[in-house]
């Protein structure tokens, strides 16, 4: 597959321990913390023991489209194959699609496949040092560089290949709706959407605790 910039996607793969490092690193950067919820101030990074541990939930994910897929998610990588983000639609039962937006769009679960998303990208600065000292397959100067567009190049990426792969199934293809939540204040997430041509919703919807922005694109 080839895009304007160096970036690709694959599976995740559970027997690459670079992937497994890299996975779990961007589960660890302080930011990704903070924003998830799972920071404390004094959290000590010296004490994770797990940056190679296998997520094996991971590998049970699909990569490729089928009539059952309820969660897909691609790998994002680089020139060398480095794992440097992931894209993750999934079905969310806990905040799905509100029913108003569905009858605006005529939608119903026979004409239509929905899928939330969500994306990490691997960070290049504000690495701990802690953990920078526990790299093993995986360099400093490679975790430093400055990665532009990887999850609005990867998403756009994903997006073609859950079309294409639906596109394979289906004789006449159901509706794709892929939305998110995002918070106001989160403007680089609402840039990547946005470049990816979702819409945002003119009302705001509560989730996680929290009033969010919903964007929603149909393809």
């Amino acid at each position: 597959m080839i895009t304007s910039v160096p970036y690709r996607l694959r599976s995740f793969d559970p027997q690459n321990p670079g992937d497994v490092e890299r996975m779990n690193l961007m589960y660890y950067h302080p930011e990704v913390m903070k924003a998830k919820g799972y920071f404390t101030d004094d959290f000590d990074f010296a004490k994770i023991t797990d940056l190679h541990d296998v997520d094996k939930t991971l590998a049970k994910i699909d990569y490729k489209v089928t009539k059952k897929s309820y969660e897909l998610m691609y790998g994002v990588v680089d020139v060398k194959d480095a794992l440097v983000g992931w894209i993750w639609f999934y079905q969310d039962s806990k905040y799905p699609l509100p029913s108003k937006v569905m009858d605006a769009y005529g939608l119903t679960s026979r004409n239509s496949r929905i899928f939330q998303v969500s994306y990490q990208k691997l960070m290049s600065g504000g690495w701990p040092d802690e953990i920078l000292e526990k790299l093993s397959y995986t360099t400093k100067l490679h975790l430093h560089l400055n990665r532009k567009g990887v999850i609005v190049e990867g998403l756009k990426l994903a997006l073609k290949k859950l079309k294409a792969g639906f596109e394979k199934l289906y004789k006449i293809r159901p509706k794709l709706v892929i939305y998110g939540f995002i918070s106001p204040d989160n403007i680089g997430s609402a840039k990547v959407l946005s470049y990816n041509g979702f819409v945002k919703n003119d009302k705001k919807y509560r989730c996680d605790g929290e009033f969010s922005d919903l964007w929603v694109k149909m393809m």
